[in-house]
């Protein structure tokens, strides 16, 4: 017990030296050191972004985007990719009112999960790709009845369009 209020009172002693030494600082030093740590937070709430797990509708706009273009030239696949990425950009601002960072759902990113769907289509040879739950199971409900998940998906574009 008296350990810890050691520590606590280490920790307390410490932020107070900062908070006199902070003090002391002149206006313009403080508002850099300001920048500074909202730079920092900035980039801890990016990284938290970035690292999110796909959604159900995210998921759903890409299953349908992949059978959409499936067996199209490469160069009309990645218009395609690019586009998605763009709205799932748009989307995840709209729903965080944050900045979006560069990696999140971007066109490698993209192409990735697309890889993980393709390992899902009955039609296409190439296994061993490691597809999430929710990517099998919209997989298995579009394959079930297409014009459902086609249909979810447009909903999907409406509902972020006319916000």
């Amino acid at each position: 017990m008296i350990e810890q209020k050691t520590e606590k009172n280490t920790y307390i002693e410490s932020v107070n030296n900062l908070l006199s030494e902070f003090a002391k600082l002149s206006i313009d030093d403080k508002k850099a050191c300001a920048a500074v740590i909202n730079n920092e937070i900035d980039q801890i709430e990016q990284k938290k972004i970035a690292q999110r797990k796909w959604d159900r509708e995210e998921v759903v706009l890409l299953v349908v985007n992949y059978f959409q273009t499936k067996g199209m030239p490469a160069e009309i696949i990645n218009e395609s990719r690019r586009k998605l990425s763009n709205f799932l950009k748009f989307r995840e601002f709209c729903l965080t009112k944050q900045r979006i960072p560069e990696i999140f759902r971007n066109e490698a990113g993209i192409r990735m999960q697309s890889d993980a769907i393709k390992g899902l289509d009955p039609d296409t040879p190439q296994r061993g790709t490691t597809a999430t739950k929710l990517q099998a199971e919209i997989v298995q409900e579009f394959l079930s009845n297409p014009k459902a998940i086609i249909k979810e998906a447009e909903a999907i574009y409406h509902r972020y369009v006319l916000l």
